[in-house]
C-alpha cells in the first residue's frame, strides 16, 4: 500500500492545490480549558458542555495548537477541548496504550501511519462519510484506508533529512550542498578546519535514531515494501544487506565529526545546539524550524538536504517525505458528534486552515487549503515532492515496537557494547519476534 500512495503523492502534488502555491519537548503539555460566549454548537445537547480529550505528539506546536483549540471553543462554547500533548523524549505510543488499557482513552488521537491505524482499527470509527473527505488528497486517503474504509483523517505532509546552516557552509568554503557520502565527508572536514562542529547527533532520542535515521536504509531499498515483506516472511535479513552496510559509513562519519555525548543528546538539546550555531548539521525535519527560530530569531539561513549514505548521487538526492499523522476518532467516545465537529473544523474553517498553514507552517494534505507561509525547510520538502525526488517513510509499516528495539541496538553500537553486525542481528531478532505478535 505504501508504494501506491507514495507514487500518488507526486501525481497529486503536481495537480492539486499545492501546485497553486507553488515546547516543551519532554512530556505532557498543559491543556487549555477554553470557554466563552459565542454561537452554540450544533453538536451540543441542551446546553451541556461536552468535553473532548485530544491526544497527539506534536510538541513543537503545542502553544499554537492550544491557541487553536481555544479559538474553536470560542466558536463552540459547548464543546470544551482538553489537549494532552505527549512527545519529545516521551514514548507517546506507550502512553496512549496505557491510557486505553486504563479505560481512559482520548476521544480524538493522532497515529503516525498505516500500521498504527491497523493496530487501533478495532477501537476507532469509520470516517468515510465525513464532510472533509472529498478534499483530502487521494494518496493521503489511500494511506488511511483499510478494507475500503477510511479510518484516519490526514492532516499534512512533512519531510526530513539533514538540516544545515548555510552561513556555516559559506564560512567553511562549501559552495554546493553534498550529494554523496564522499562529498558529505569533504564538507565535514572543511567545517572542522573552520572551527565548526559538523554534526549535532541526537542519538539519545528514540524517534530520531530508532525511527527516522533507521528509515534511511529501508527507504533506499530498490523496493522498500517488498523488503519489508521479505523480512516478515524470513526471506531477507537486515544483517548483510548492502544498504545497511552503507548506512554504517554515514553513522560512523557523524560520530567522527559530531558533538560529544551523542547517545545522551535528546531532541531539545540537538535543537539548541543547532539554533545556537554550535553545530552545522542535524538530522531533523521541517517541523523543527519554527521552534528553533523561537529559540534564536537570529539563527540565520538554513536549508534541508537529503541524507547520503553512499556515492550514488542520483539515488541519494531524494528526500524522505511522508504523512506524519492521521487523526483517529475513538468509536467509544461519549461525544462522537462533538468530536467530529472539532475534526471537521480543523480542516474546513478559515480559522482552522489559518492555523494549519500560517501558525503550524505545515504543508496541508487537502486540495482546498493553499500552502501559504511555508518556512524555508517546508519549501524544500514541497520542491522535492513536486520534482518526484522523494523516498517513503517506511517506519509506519514496521511491526509495533520495532523503533524502540532498533534504537536500543544502535545505541549499543555507538556505546561500543555491540559490534555493528551484532547490532543488526539484534534488529533481525526483534523484527522476527515483533512480527509474530
Amino acid at each position: 500500500m505504501k508504494k501506491v500512495w507514495t507514487s500518488l503523492l507526486v501525481t497529486t502534488l503536481a495537480t492539486s492545490a499545492l501546485a497553486g502555491c507553488a515546547s516543551n519537548n519532554n512530556g505532557s503539555v498543559a491543556s487549555p480549558t477554553a470557554s466563552s460566549a459565542a454561537p452554540v454548537s450544533s453538536a451540543s445537547t441542551n446546553g451541556e458542555v461536552q468535553e473532548i480529550h485530544v491526544f497527539h505528539f506534536m510538541v513543537e506546536i503545542s502553544e499554537q495548537f492550544n491557541a487553536m483549540t481555544e479559538e474553536f471553543s470560542k466558536k463552540y462554547p459547548n464543546i470544551k477541548i482538553v489537549n494532552d500533548i505527549v512527545g519529545g523524549s516521551t514514548d507517546w505510543k506507550s502512553d496512549l496504550k496505557t491510557r486505553f488499557a486504563a479505560g481512559d482513552g482520548p476521544d480524538v488521537f493522532a497515529v503516525d501511519g498505516p500500521s498504527m491505524l491497523k493496530l487501533w482499527q478495532s477501537r476507532i470509527a469509520d470516517l468515510s462519510n465525513e464532510p472533509w473527505v472529498g478534499n483530502a488528497l487521494p494518496f493521503a486517503k489511500e494511506a488511511a484506508s483499510i478494507d475500503g474504509k477510511l479510518y484516519g483523517m490526514p492532516y499534512n505532509l512533512q519531510g526530513f533529512g539533514l538540516v544545515y546552516n548555510k552561513d556555516h557552509f559559506a564560512k567553511a568554503g562549501i559552495t554546493q550542498t553534498p550529494k554523496t557520502l564522499t562529498e558529505l565527508r569533504d564538507a565535514a572536514e572543511k567545517l572542522k578546519k573552520a572551527g565548526i562542529t559538523p554534526f549535532g547527533n541526537g542519538y539519545g532520542e528514540w524517534w530520531i535514531f530508532g525511527m527516522h535515521q533507521m528509515n534511511i536504509p529501508f527507504a533506499q531499498q530498490p523496493d522498500p515494501d517488498q523488503f519489508i515483506q521479505d523480512l516478515s516472511d524470513g526471506k531477507a535479513t537486515i544483517k548483510g544487506n548492502a544498504l545497511f552496510e552503507d548506512y554504517k559509513n554515514f553513522l560512523d562519519l557523524t560520530l567522527k565529526y559530531g558533538n560529544d555525548n551523542p547517545i545522551t543528546t535528546d531532541y531539545k538539546t540537538q535543537e539548541t545546539l543547532f539554533a545556537g550555531g554550535q553545530v552545522a548539521m542535524i538530522h531533523q525535519g521541517d517541523w523543527a524550524e519554527a521552534p528553533m527560530r523561537q529559540m534564536n530569531p537570529d539563527m540565520g539561513n538554513i536549508g534541508l538536504m537529503p541524507l547520503p549514505i553512499n556515492d550514488d548521487a542520483e539515488k541519494m538526492d531524494r528526500l524522505e517525505v511522508g504523512l506524519p499523522l492521521f487523526w483517529a476518532l475513538n468509536k467509544e467516545s461519549k461525544h462522537l458528534e462533538a468530536a467530529k465537529t472539532f475534526m471537521n473544523w480543523m480542516v474546513t474553517s478559515d480559522a482552522g486552515k489559518k492555523y494549519l498553514t500560517e501558525q503550524f507552517k505545515y504543508i496541508p494534505a487537502y486540495n482546498n487549503i493553499e500552502a501559504t507561509s511555508l518556512g524555508a525547510l517546508s519549501q524544500v520538502v514541497l520542491e522535492y515532492s513536486k520534482a518526484n525526488k522523494t523516498i517513503p517513510w517506511n517506519f509506519s509499516s514496521w511491526p509495533d515496537g520495532a523503533t524502540n528495539e532498533f534504537h536500543a541496538s544502535m545505541q549499543a553500537y555507538v556505546a561500543g557494547k555491540l559490534k555493528y553486525d551484532e547490532a543488526l542481528a539484534k534488529m533481525d531478532e526483534a523484527w522476527k519476534d515483533l512480527y509474530k505478535k
